[in-house]
């Protein structure tokens, strides 16, 4: 029960990650 919980917190840790990850790249792009 407390793992699945820790799974959800990660993704949204990963996602968050993506989404820095992304607008990192767009910034050296430009």
């Amino acid at each position: 029960m407390d793992n699945g919980r820790k799974n959800v917190k990660n993704k949204k840790r990963n996602k968050m990650y993506i989404e820095v990850l992304k607008i990192s790249a767009h910034d050296i792009v430009n």
